[in-house]
């Protein structure tokens, strides 16, 4: 007859409260997974939202470095103190890295601050990039003798102004709006000869 030998009273205990735990551990799992599962969707999504954000950053980069950029570098009036109705020319040049599309543009010139705008050159063009290109008018009359002492004296000003509308690599229209006018310094006219300097004016400048 075989004798069986009683369990220390501590082994007991010990079964007991294993049994316990694992039973705990049984209830509770499926909150456990559910919790768990509810966190990794969580750090996906804020995973993908950190990365939208960094793609568009970097598209948004990437256009902005190899778009066109259209703008007039330099510009002057000629025939002043002639005989000759006066000529502005503006120089505008593409300063991207890939060509300027469907560049339509308008350059006016006024004495005095009227900036009513005139038609646009609906002749689209191209420029590519590092090209330039001028942009020319010339004034429907002669200036009186006392408009040409007035500007001398700089109590008058000759501007020249316009805009330039242009469609970039990736389809995005882009104006570029200008003015630019005359200026003395120490009471003389700023120019040599018939041919009088631009220079950038406080306002009418701006470009998306």
């Amino acid at each position: 007859m075989t004798r069986r030998l009683a369990r220390p009273e501590h082994e007991k205990k010990s079964t007991c409260g294993l049994t316990r735990i694992l039973k705990a551990v049984n209830e509770y799992s499926g909150a456990l997974l559910a919790a768990f599962t509810a966190l990794l969707f969580v750090a996906t999504v804020l995973l993908w939202w950190a990365t939208r954000d960094l793609v568009e950053g970097a598209k948004d980069t990437a256009e902005s470095e190899l778009r066109a950029y259209v703008i007039p570098t330099k510009g002057d009036v000629r025939n002043f103190g002639t005989s000759a109705p006066l000529e502005a020319s503006i120089r505008i040049r593409n300063a991207g890295q890939t060509p300027a599309y469907r560049i339509t543009t308008s350059i006016d010139l006024r004495l005095g601050e009227d900036f009513t705008p005139q038609p646009v050159d609906l002749s689209p063009d191209v420029l590519g990039p590092g090209s330039e290109t001028n942009l020319l008018f010339v004034a429907s009359r002669l200036l009186t003798p006392e408009e040409e002492s007035k500007i001398k004296e700089g109590n008058l000003t000759i501007y020249v102004f316009g805009e330039i509308r242009y469609r970039d690599i990736f389809r995005i229209e882009h104006v570029t709006k200008y003015r630019r006018m005359t200026r003395t310094r120490s009471g003389a006219l700023q120019g040599t000869g018939d041919i009088l300097d631009l220079y950038n004016a406080k306002e009418g400048n701006d470009s998306n």
